[in-house]
């Protein structure tokens, strides 16, 4: 970190150069400021969202040749999370950016899981060589053309109260980043000039500024046990920031709805959630809190009965929210989820379940649907039965009567292979659990992908377990 003295001595290393090995000295140039003593009084789980942390923690690699010290203009980060260490070359040419640049990264991996992040990092460095603004074909990004044979209908959006306008969106990249925006048109050209628009504004004002003038579609999953994990999910779409809230429904007497704070710093994602936690059945919103600091202030007189938390927030992690609270009201339902791009990127997001896996898609009125009968007093106890027994159920094979035309389709040993996928196995543990083998495992899952109607593991599990 800090230095004080002298510099340590390079590290000696050979390279081959013209057929002949020539002595190279490396070293790493880190910043010499010290960190204050406030960062190191934060937990290190809270320092690590913190841009002062990561300026603490880029540097710019040099090295010696013939006696002369060279420095690399550009800066890099060594990230390690679960046990896992990676380093990743940086494009902000100064330290301030490289540090938010690194955070950025950090955030990824935390919400969205290695593999997607290093996805998205590969991405954005093999486009940084490249105009962003063309294709190949000499196309550019701000016209209209360009997205039109980009456009989409997509999946489970039919049921999202917004879409009324129609069901085309696209899917926005930049910069590592990328959402699928609903265009709220069923005119391709129309759609295809909003695309443009949206690209425009995320470029010259950024990803926040975008997201509080235009809708988002993305994935809200709601985690109810870590091991094994099980979760619902549900795709809806953010308000923009000057949108008006629409009149909820009501789903019962708001005294006997439970009350639900919500912890979320997102402003236009906190819109969103609150209008879709009054359209749930027996809930009602509360109470909404910025930053966990926040929620953990709460005072007597806004005690709520049941807490959902972001897994990330702009000031600590939502596990650490929860370990607060569970010391402070230990009998208080609490539970995290997250804001994803897409259905997959929960699934990615997550590793080393040892027990499994338990998932289930639901229309977004049905979100909190495993603990959605519950009574005063409600408690973790009462939450917990409730979420056992609710996921146990999705393993009953239900009667014939009420499986799809698609399931009762399938053989049994396709259901067999399935009730592993939907346990976490991958190919080589489902052939050693059924004494077949990987590539007869693989060919039974296309067969399930063909009558399902699916193209993921994702989708094949959600429809089985569908009754």
């Amino acid at each position: 970190m800090g230095s004080t003295g002298a510099s340590p001595s390079p590290a000696k290393c050979s390279t081959r150069r013209n057929g002949a090995l020539s002595n190279l000295a490396m070293s790493k140039l880190r910043p010499s400021d010290s960190i204050s003593r406030d960062l190191l009084k934060t937990p290190l789980r809270r320092r690590k969202m913190l841009p002062e942390y990561w300026r603490q923690r880029v540097f710019q690699n040099s090295f010696t040749r013939n006696g002369k010290l060279i420095k690399v203009t550009g800066w890099s980060v060594k990230i390690q999370h679960n046990g896992k260490r990676t380093s990743f070359s940086l494009e902000s040419e100064n330290r301030e950016d490289a540090a938010r640049e690194a955070l950025d990264i950090f955030t990824a991996i935390l919400n969205r899981g290695w593999a997607a992040a290093l996805r998205d990092y590969k991405t954005r460095m093999a486009s940084s060589t490249a105009a962003d603004s063309e294709e190949p074909g000499g196309v550019p990004k701000t016209d209209p053309r360009y997205w039109i044979p980009r456009l989409l209908h997509r999946k489970h959006n039919e049921s999202i109260e917004s879409n009324e306008g129609g069901n085309f969106s696209a899917r926005i990249h930049h910069d590592g980043l990328a959402y699928y925006f609903p265009l709220s048109t069923d005119s391709r050209d129309a759609a295809a000039e909003k695309a443009m628009r949206v690209y425009q504004t995320v470029v010259k004002h950024g990803w926040d500024t975008a997201s509080q003038m235009f809708s988002r579609e993305v994935t809200v999953a709601v985690f109810w046990s870590a091991n094994p994990l099980g979760y619902t999910y549900t795709t809806l779409f953010t308000r923009p920031a000057d949108e008006e809230p629409k009149q909820s429904n009501d789903s019962g007497s708001s005294h006997t709805n439970l009350r639900v704070a919500l912890i979320e710093g997102d402003a236009s994602a906190r819109k969103m959630l609150t209008h879709w936690i009054d359209l749930q059945k027996g809930f009602r919103n509360f109470t909404c809190y910025g930053t966990g600091k926040e929620a953990l202030e709460m005072t007597r007189e806004r005690l709520p009965e049941l807490v959902l938390v972001n897994r990330t927030l702009p000031d600590m992690l939502g596990q650490e929210v929860l370990a607060q609270i569970n010391i402070l009201r230990p009998d208080l339902p609490a539970f995290t989820y997250g804001i994803y791009e897409d259905s997959d990127q929960v699934y990615y997001s997550f590793s080393g379940v040892s027990a499994g896996y338990a998932m289930r898609r639901r229309p977004p009125k049905n979100l909190l649907e495993p603990i959605e009968s519950g009574t005063r007093p409600y408690s973790k106890t009462q939450a917990g039965l409730q979420i056992q027994q609710y996921f146990q159920n999705l393993f009953r094979k239900p009667p014939s009567s009420q499986e799809s035309p698609e399931q009762r389709g399938l053989t049994p040993r396709e259901h067999e292979i399935l009730d592993c996928v939907s346990k976490g196995y991958v190919d080589k543990e489902i052939a050693a659990r059924l004494g077949i083998s990987p590539w007869t495992v693989h060919g039974h899952l296309k067969n399930i992908y063909d009558k399902l109607r699916v193209r993921t593991r994702t989708e094949a599990v959600v429809k089985y377990l569908s009754k």
